[in-house]
């Protein structure tokens, strides 16, 4: 490396000195940084499907409410607002929806609740067919026997089936 006046000049080569740090940096910080949005943004899908139930509540005058329902999260939203509600044509029969329900519900628990560990507990059905998602959705990867890694473009895809699940929600129920 260069010196100017006795001291280094230039980028050093972290890799050799700080290996350890740098793959903290490299690898693992990317991973906690995608989780971290992941979450944010299925709180935001809960929090969005809680608010229209409150919202069909109080302009139905609905005697119960999503709080009366047993279950949590979006499960417990979306049967308020099909049987409590009666709203039709929700897409919660759709593409999206299963992505969110079935893929997303799971990896954002395995995430909050058990260190990103999804195959930890799982029935060996329910593996099978989380390593075939798992296969085949970009950015997604098995670490080791138990761990999911978020790898870059799964946030995106993440985002753009949000999208599509709130643009056919709001096309039907604005």
């Amino acid at each position: 490396m260069e010196e100017v006046f006795g001291y280094p000049v230039g980028i050093p080569d972290i890799r050799g000195d700080f290996e350890e740090e740098y793959w903290d940096l490299e690898e693992i910080f990317p991973d906690i940084l995608r989780k971290s949005f992941f979450v944010t943004v299925y709180s935001f899908i809960e929090i969005v499907l809680e608010a229209i139930c409150h919202r069909e509540k109080r302009e139905g005058s609905l005697s119960l409410s999503l709080g009366d329902l047993k279950g949590d999260g979006i499960g417990r939203s979306k049967v308020y607002l099909a049987k409590v509600a009666c709203l039709s044509g929700l897409p919660f029969g759709g593409a999206e929806w299963n992505e969110i329900y079935s893929y997303y519900r799971v990896l954002r628990n395995c995430i909050v609740h058990d260190d990103s560990r999804l195959f930890k507990d799982m029935r060996p059905e329910e593996a099978e067919r989380f390593e075939g998602y798992i296969r085949r959705t970009s950015g997604l990867e098995r670490l080791g026997r138990d761990r999911v890694v978020f790898r870059k473009g799964f946030c995106e895809e993440v985002l753009r089936t949000t999208r599509g699940f709130f643009d056919q929600l709001f096309k039907v129920h604005p």
